[in-house]
């Protein structure tokens, strides 16, 4: 996933001939911090609403001043994108092609929802939270632990944690109750940190156990 299939079509751009009080107006109805300036079809920086705000004449036309030459290419992953936003703290980020010609911009809004459509979040399922030393991390082994378990890993992230020198592996798996899967995984010696799931009584004895209290309450 790229920048060409993130670009939001709600966001104007500003052009050098309006005032900087029609800038600041189009900000806060799309409650944005920063909109991109374009010239002639290409990309000139990115005008904050915090600069707009010290123009002593708000009726004065924007021009073409010196701003943020922050942007990214149509072929930028996903992933780019993300840290590129996180550092910047800006609410968009332009999308330019060869020349710096503008082709739009992508909304932190956007990024979320392609980051939840790419970790699918929508798809039911429990999530395993592991912890481990990088070369312990061999997904085919999970993935036939997994499958012994009647169970299958739909999508699995990781990343370095610096401060303990481990790997934290986070699984998200097709059953909305693991148990099985998260005894073979502590059987096989894995750490498991955390997982969440949907409170399900699987095993058969608490289910029958609970049946019968259940009915000696009824009686």
């Amino acid at each position: 996933m790229s920048a060409k299939d993130l670009i939001s079509n709600e966001i104007p751009a500003l052009f050098p001939t309006m005032r900087t009080s029609e800038a600041l107006t189009l900000m806060d109805e799309l409650k944005v911090n920063a909109l991109p300036l374009i010239e002639n079809g290409h990309f000139i920086c990115l005008l904050t609403e915090k600069e707009l705000l010290l123009v002593p004449d708000a009726n004065e036309p924007l021009g073409t001043p010196i701003g943020f030459s922050l942007s990214v290419r149509l072929t930028t992953h996903i992933f780019d994108i993300l840290d590129r936003m996180t550092q910047s703290d800006f609410d968009i980020l332009p999308v330019v092609g060869e020349d710096n010609e503008y082709k739009g911009a992508i909304t932190r809004k956007n990024v979320l929802r392609s980051m939840a459509q790419l970790f699918d979040t929508a798809t039911p399922g429990a999530v395993i939270h592991l912890e481990m030393n990088h070369h312990d991390f061999v997904l085919s082994e999970l993935a036939r632990l997994a499958e012994q378990n009647n169970t299958r890993i739909i999508n699995v992230f990781t990343y370095p944690d610096y401060v303990s020198g481990r790997l934290q592996v986070f699984m998200k798996v097709d059953q909305d109750d693991a148990t099985y899967f998260l005894r073979s995984l502590e059987r096989f010696s894995y750490n498991v940190v955390a997982h969440y799931q949907r409170d399900l009584i699987t095993d058969e004895v608490m289910q029958r156990r609970l049946d019968e209290l259940l009915y000696y309450i009824e009686m």
